[in-house]
């Protein structure tokens, strides 16, 4: 039973050993948003231009196949405008336009040689 324990204890430690924690170093410092802009998905987009207009908004283009608007508002008055949005029915989600940013510890190491799918010279390809 001791054994058992002590073993058990042993491969716990070792687990917890290989658990990578985030620390500051590995992800971006702070969360940005742009200013005067907001991300808004209407669940119905034929209400989209009423909701807009009861907060004085104006519509604004379409972010790639995700269905979200890119909408124009007031600098500083981003996350007030976000909190009414999400509030009405119409909308799926409203929130801040976050700039994005990649995080690396390691910022200048080249991954390629590690890549063996990339090391394609021309060579034929054939199943059979």
């Amino acid at each position: 039973m001791k054994r058992t324990v002590v073993a058990g204890l042993a491969a716990l430690m070792m687990g917890f050993g290989t658990i990578t924690f985030a620390v500051p170093g590995n992800a971006a410092s702070q969360s940005t948003h742009v200013s005067g802009q907001i991300l808004v998905k209407f669940r119905d987009n034929g209400a989209a231009a009423g909701v807009l207009r009861q907060h004085g908004l104006g519509d604004g283009p379409g972010v790639g196949s995700t269905g979200a608007r890119l909408i124009k508002v007031p600098a500083g008055k981003e996350l007030q405008l976000i909190d009414a949005l999400s509030r009405s029915r119409a909308v799926e989600y409203a929130e801040a336009d976050q700039v994005a940013t990649v995080a690396t510890d390691q910022p200048n190491v080249d991954y390629f040689p590690s890549q063996y799918a990339l090391q394609n010279t021309g060579q034929g390809f054939w199943n059979g």
